[in-house]
């Protein structure tokens, strides 16, 4: 607990000292000193919209940071300094002419981040790249030395494919050499693992259909009807509902599979009709969903997504929605089907918000604290709970109904301190019970410097 705490304390201190860039800056600079952290990264986001020479000052310290620690032997901090990575690269790596669709409606977020320093991404990615090839010029990692047995190697590195096109735009030698071990040690890989990781490696660069529906083909029995699902859902989504129909018609037997995947695929056609603000066509499909889930899901999505333009069609379509599951919370869908609902109330129509939440608040306290039994005779899903402490990031669905049910009171803070404080103490175990307060807090210090900022 005093380790949360004190991680929970840190985040308050940013979060108070947001409208300061020089707080921001001092307190991400003394938090660099004990490691590189998200909330670091965070930082560096805020700063680089407030206070560009502020940021850049910091994205050194930060690179100074990740050559400093071992990253080769350090998972952790491998991974944050990957996400540390694509956070900076990002912004240089979007298409200008694309435009964002901010399908939440998220009235809080923050403007789009201006492109950090090329030399800044150059050093870091440099740096990156050569200590990854020097670690794969070892082979494959073996499994460690308490896994159980059977467990195959792994590939050294992998969670850095991800940033391939960004080590092609600013580092190409360096983006080729990667491509080029990658695909040397994949092909030295357990054949299931092999498959997964090269159609992975074309998701997460966002590879050619041709390429993925070759991997797919080749691919073992056993994994084939994933990828060509994934390759479908792709396909949908970029407005090619038919060939991505065709292409489960070719390859699914099984009837039972096939027919849930031609449902996903109708759902994926609606979500792109909200997005692309095709009212009627979106209306048209929900009236097809399969399921009470898939359709209260995309009733909240047009709703949000009209909402700016005509607040009372957004509440008509809520007032549809929460007619499916009416005040229900039997199931996990039920469950979260509420706390969505409550989400799109929370800006729309607060009581309403309020109203769905009470009912919310036993069941998840009750999956909660029975999910720290099974943790006691260690059968709880792994990773749920460190020295007794509740795990917000690795919970599973628990902590994403925490994580929801805190985010509902970050949006209603502002609108009922009170009432959304009475309902954070409503929950039962300390560790989440702080968490909701912390989401309180911050929804009231976002709301304050709105206001000082309009």
């Amino acid at each position: 607990m005093a380790n949360m705490e004190t991680q929970l304390d840190t985040q308050l201190a940013f979060m108070i000292a947001q409208k300061d860039p020089k707080q921001v800056y001092q307190l991400a600079e003394d938090g660099l000193s004990k490691g590189l952290s998200n909330q670091i990264i965070n930082a560096l986001t805020k700063l680089q919209v407030s206070d560009k020479e502020l940021a850049g000052k910091l994205l050194d310290d930060m690179i100074k940071k990740v050559k400093s620690t071992d990253i080769v032997r350090d998972q952790q901090a491998q991974n944050t300094a990957f996400t540390f990575a694509r956070t900076i690269t990002r912004p240089s790596m979007q298409d200008p002419n694309t435009p964002v669709n901010n399908v939440n409606n998220d009235t809080n977020s923050d403007p789009p981040l201006a492109p950090f320093n090329d030399q800044s991404i150059k050093d870091l990615l440099d740096y990156l790249g050569r200590t990854a090839l020097t670690a794969m010029s070892n082979g494959l990692t073996p499994p460690p030395a308490n896994s159980r047995p059977g467990t195959p190697s792994r590939l050294p590195f992998s969670g850095m494919r991800v940033l391939l096109p960004a080590f092609d735009k600013f580092v190409p030698s360096q983006g080729q050499a990667l491509r080029a071990k990658f695909g040397q040690l994949t092909q030295t890989l357990d054949p299931d693992m092999r498959w997964s990781m090269e159609f992975g490696t074309l998701q997460q660069t966002n590879g050619s259909v041709e390429a993925m529906l070759d991997v797919a083909s080749k691919a073992p029995a056993n994994q084939r009807n994933s990828m060509y699902e994934a390759i479908s859902v792709k396909m949908a989504d970029q407005g090619d509902v038919d060939k991505a129909k065709q292409i489960i018609d070719d390859n699914i037997s099984d009837s039972n599979v096939r027919k849930n995947m031609l449902s996903r695929l109708d759902n994926v056609a609606a979500s792109k009709a909200i997005r692309d603000g095709k009212i009627g066509d979106a209306r048209q499909m929900i009236a097809q969903a399969k399921t009470d889930a898939e359709r209260l899901r995309l009733l909240i999505n047009l709703a949000v997504s009209v909402s700016n333009n005509d607040r009372k069609m957004a509440i008509q379509l809520l007032e549809e929605a929460r007619a499916v599951y009416g005040p229900r919370v039997e199931t996990l869908s039920q469950l979260n089907g509420q706390l969505q609902l409550a989400s799109a109330y929370s800006q729309l129509d607060p009581s309403k918000s309020f109203e769905i939440m009470e009912p919310v608040i036993d069941p998840i306290n009750a999956i909660v604290n029975a999910q720290a039994l099974l943790n006691s005779y260690q059968i709880a899903p792994q990773n749920s709970f460190r020295d007794g402490e509740f795990m917000l990031r690795n919970g599973g669905e628990s902590a994403n109904l925490v994580r929801q049910f805190s985010g509902v009171l970050e949006g209603l803070a502002s609108t009922d301190f009170d009432h959304a404080r009475e309902m954070a103490d409503r929950l039962s175990r300390a560790d989440i019970k702080i968490q909701a307060h912390l989401a309180v807090a911050e929804g009231v210090l976002a709301s304050s410097n709105n206001k000082r900022s309009q």
